[in-house]
């Protein structure tokens, strides 16, 4: 099996979010949305907003609060620690 990985919907995403990423935030997520990791994976997509939200441990409200660029770099700085620091990932 390839490398899964979520991608955040908006305007020029560079790449997909490594699992590894974003699976220690599976119950965030569940929290959020009630939907599992998987389901999104199958969808493809989540939205970078939302995306955020669950990479920060935060509930709707905050994703709610940012526009689509805040996101996308807030996204973008996650993906990049933890390439940099594994157990940023867990503790982001």
């Amino acid at each position: 099996m390839g490398v899964r990985s979520l991608t955040p919907s908006g305007r020029e995403v560079a790449a997909s979010i490594p699992w590894s990423v974003i699976e220690p935030h599976r119950e965030q997520a569940r929290r959020n949305y009630d939907q599992s990791l998987e389901t999104f994976a199958s969808w493809g997509v989540l939205d970078s907003r939302e995306m955020a939200a669950v990479l920060r441990n935060n509930g709707l409200k905050y994703a709610l609060s940012l526009s689509e660029e805040e996101a996308l770099i807030i996204v973008h700085r996650i993906v990049e620690n933890c390439a940099k620091e594994v157990e940023h990932c867990k503790s982001s």
